[in-house]
């Protein structure tokens, strides 16, 4: 009841600030700018704000996301793709041939009888490979807390506008949900990132550089078990997550349609001469509305996503790296380099992992609220 009263409070007061009953096209660009979709775009990426100009997409023109087809997105796919794979490839051949280097040295060695020395060579050569291999693995992992650092950034600001657009066209209820989850969320991404994902990951790292000098330490264990453990958290809080907003997001659709038809009851049966102009001016308000929460749903996603998209392919072609490069050190006999591109390989994946939880979460919550809003839409 108490959302109800809200929405109908509320209808009234949109009355009495001068609210006009007009029947015809509604400029989305005047009533984006009325809600700050405007100023969006100051929080954005340079890479999401390129895309998001070329191909015209903007949160209160629906029209340059109707018009984006799967043939712009895969060429747009393939061009990052492109460009972050130029580091990886480039170090998976230093290591190719520092591991070919390697084994062939102690090969010879063996054969010379020098025991001793085929066991130092292959210390040069995980040496080797570790220095090569780490500067770009810890430039990947940075790059990656800052991107999140900048989605957090960009979300801290879209949610609240998006919300209040959600809660103006009829999903009160929805929106404070969604407003309030999404913050927590974008809070929590800007503090792992900088104060978690970076010092783990690094330290992790560092065992993994230990154990390829001195295996006998077993230190790879310590990655195994906190990605063992992430996987569990992420799965835990990715269901809670979806389980409370989803649940939140129906029940607030039913308060939310519940008030919208007892404002207009109301407004169409106790306003006189004017009252079903006023209700019927409302609706086409709310029709408007709902075409701004569309294209600014699909705006945030889609800013979102290409935000987070280049960190993402990146670590993910530095882990396809590291793992030739296990099966190559362990082709070629040498153990403990493959154990070291093992470690490595966790490391990245669990960076990668919290990559794309933080972006998935972000999705379901919008389309849950861009979905709640359908269903009251037709009132």
């Amino acid at each position: 009841m108490k959302n109800v009263f809200s929405i109908v409070f509320a209808f009234f007061l949109i009355m009495l600030s001068g609210f006009k009953a007009y029947a015809e096209e509604i400029d989305l660009g005047e009533l984006g700018e009325e809600y700050g979709v405007s100023e969006l775009g100051d929080s954005l990426t340079y890479d999401a704000s390129d895309f998001l100009e070329e191909y015209g997409i903007s949160p209160d023109d629906p029209n340059g996301i109707t018009q984006l087809s799967p043939s712009d997105v895969l060429s747009y796919l393939w061009k990052k793709l492109c460009s972050s794979a130029a580091a990886p490839v480039r170090l998976l051949g230093m290591i190719l041939s520092i591991i070919i280097l390697g084994a062939a040295a102690g090969v010879y060695q063996e054969g010379m009888g020098g025991n001793g020395a085929s066991g130092l060579y292959r210390s040069v050569v995980v040496m080797a490979a570790v220095i090569i291999s780490v500067p770009t693995i810890s430039g990947c992992i940075e790059n990656t807390a800052a991107t999140l650092e900048k989605g957090s950034d960009f979300m801290l600001c879209y949610v609240p506008v998006f919300a209040g657009i959600a809660a103006a066209a009829g999903n009160a209820a929805s929106s404070l949900s969604y407003n309030g989850i999404v913050l927590l969320i974008a809070e929590g991404a800007a503090q792992i990132s900088g104060r978690v994902l970076i010092p783990v990951l690094s330290v992790c790292l560092a065992m993994n550089i230990i154990e390829a000098v001195e295996p006998t330490l077993g230190l790879s264990s310590v990655t195994a078990l906190l990605k063992k453990g992430l996987s569990l958290v992420l799965g835990f809080g990715m269901t809670l997550f979806t389980g409370m907003l989803s649940i939140q997001s129906i029940v607030g659709a039913s308060a939310d349609t519940l008030g919208v038809k007892a404002a207009k009851f109301v407004v169409s049966n106790f306003v006189p001469v004017v009252g079903s102009a006023v209700a019927d001016a409302y609706t086409t308000m709310r029709s408007g509305l709902g075409l701004l929460r569309g294209a600014a749903g699909a705006f945030g996603i889609i800013a979102l996503c290409v935000t987070i998209l280049p960190p993402i392919l990146e670590m993910t072609c530095l882990y396809l790296t590291m793992t030739a490069g296990e099966a190559a050190a362990e082709m070629f006999g040498i153990k403990p380099l493959g154990a070291f591109f093992k470690g490595t390989a966790s490391v990245l994946s669990i960076g990668l992992a919290v990559a794309v939880c933080f972006g998935v979460m972000f999705v379901i919550a919008t389309v849950i609220l861009m979905a709640a809003g359908l269903g009251s839409g037709n009132v």
